[in-house]
């Protein structure tokens, strides 16, 4: 794997992680991270740019945080009344003699 091919995998990694949801990928967010990288003598890695995504979380552009939504489940219907099942009445059997 070549140095670039490990920085792409890094940054991937960086930008699928579920605490990344909000952060905006252009190149001004960019060149915030690399440079913070830079000024820290930090390698690229996920958890190198997961630092600086939270020491410049109020300079970078970020899509704004939005309040879970939470559906209300609705409780299940009451089953129906059961059909009533009519009794036949023993020895109401009609027996055929063969003819």
């Amino acid at each position: 794997m070549t140095e670039e091919e490990r920085i792409e995998a890094e940054v991937h990694e960086f930008i699928i992680d579920r605490r990344h949801l909000a952060y905006i990928q252009n190149e001004r967010n960019q060149v915030l991270l690399l440079n913070y990288l830079a000024e820290n003598d930090l390698a690229v890695s996920a958890a190198s740019l997961h630092a600086a995504y939270e020491a410049l979380a109020d300079e970078l552009e970020l899509y704004p945080k939005q309040e879970p939504i939470f559906v209300e489940e609705q409780p299940a219907p009451a089953p129906a009344e059961p059909v009533p099942v009519v009794p036949t009445r023993p020895g109401m059997t009609a027996w055929k003699n063969g003819r």
